[in-house]
């Protein structure tokens, strides 16, 4: 939507005619009379708009992380309506909230906020540095914070021109795969609103300004779907969850952000457990087992009646992690299908794992 302020000039077409004329008058004496023509037209009405627009612009590429993004990019996208003044970007004031207000994670508290100006795409980088908004530590959730709105270099646009505008948000973690890991260990699946009042004025010695453009854009952490583990996702195990191969017992184990399954490395992003879901007879998926705790990374120890009471019974199996505290409408869904059933041999229960398929519902479902 573009806001514009026109300004029309006009001056009409004109003609001035003056004349001076020398004649004799009928007596024979003489008298001066005088007459001069001359015309001049003035331009046609001419109209400028003085205006912009300033549009969001959706980022929904892929964040496959590892070795991907780990977060999206938000982009604004100016354009200078004017057709004959150049203008500067005035960027007056920004706002950081948290997208689900009722969420105690500590995501805004490690949160930096700064602007870019320039050309091509945000997450492709490049463009020239605009306003350091605040620092990480100095952002509060939902507060804005004004600019001195003096004019900054590079971020002019000539006549029709459009540039890109990037509020550009970090996280308190060094940039590197291990930081990045800690981060989604912190804050996976969390959003932030990105609330930015811009307009533009124009360059001397025009003294116009544009209307301002209040434009919304998201911030998003990734929220990978649990991996596989070095060793197989279904395991047969002892009464204690240690790995055996006799198999009277089983479980499940898998690896959040990636295939590491240490249960030592605290977890807050996976604040609402894990659920693993067993496929009913009906073909309808409900809860099996829950875990509480995001921290923990296995099922293991379980019976194999637990399974089935039926012999070689084939039962399917995968798993939900939960961002939010007590709430199981969004979620994570893992890229596997486990299958396991008790294979009574030799009369005697014993936890079978079959192959896995691969689960059409993977990722993340419902996230901010």
């Amino acid at each position: 939507m573009a806001l514009t302020r026109g300004r029309t000039t006009a001056l009409a077409g004109a003609a001035v005619t003056v004349a001076l004329v020398v004649t004799l008058a009928p007596s024979g004496d003489s008298r001066a009379r005088w007459r001069e023509t001359a015309s001049t037209t003035a331009k046609a009405a001419s109209s400028d708009g003085f205006g912009m627009t300033a549009t969001n612009v959706t980022d929904s590429a892929a964040m496959p992380w590892p070795n991907g993004r780990w977060a999206n990019s938000p982009q604004i996208t100016l354009t200078n309506q004017s057709a004959r003044h150049s203008s500067w970007t005035n960027v007056k004031s920004t706002k950081l909230a948290k997208v689900d207000a009722g969420d105690t994670n500590s995501v805004v508290s490690v949160a930096a906020l700064a602007y870019t100006h320039g050309t091509g795409t945000c997450s492709a980088g490049g463009q020239g540095s605009y306003w350091s908004a605040r620092a990480a530590g100095q952002v509060v959730d939902g507060t804005t914070y004004t600019r001195s709105q003096s004019k900054v270099a590079g971020a002019t646009m000539s006549p029709g021109q459009s540039r890109t505008l990037c509020p550009v948000v970090t996280l308190d973690y060094p940039s590197t795969t291990a930081g990045q890991r800690t981060a989604l260990l912190n804050h996976a699946g969390r959003a932030l609103d990105i609330t930015t009042v811009v307009g533009q004025r124009s360059e001397a010695p025009a003294t116009w300004s544009s209307p301002d453009r209040t434009v919304v854009s998201r911030y998003r952490i990734a929220m990978p779907p649990p991996a596989t583990p070095s060793s197989d996702v279904c395991q047969r195990t002892l009464s204690n969850g240690t790995p055996s191969s006799v198999g009277y017992y089983g479980g499940f184990f898998w690896g959040w952000p990636d295939p590491v399954t240490s249960t030592a490395t605290a977890t807050p992003a996976m604040a609402g457990g894990w659920d693993i879901m067993r496929r009913s007879r009906t073909g309808a998926w409900e809860v099996w087992k829950s875990i509480a705790s995001g921290n923990e990374r296995s099922l293991a120890g379980i019976n194999s009646r637990d399974i089935s009471d039926q012999r070689d019974e084939v039962r399917e199996f995968k798993l939900r992690g939960y961002p939010f505290a007590g709430d199981r409408t969004r979620y994570v869904e893992s890229a596997w299908i486990a299958r396991a059933r008790n294979d009574w041999s030799l009369l005697t229960d014993r936890w079978t794992c079959d192959s896995p398929l691969p689960n059409p519902d993977a990722g993340p479902t419902n996230l901010p």
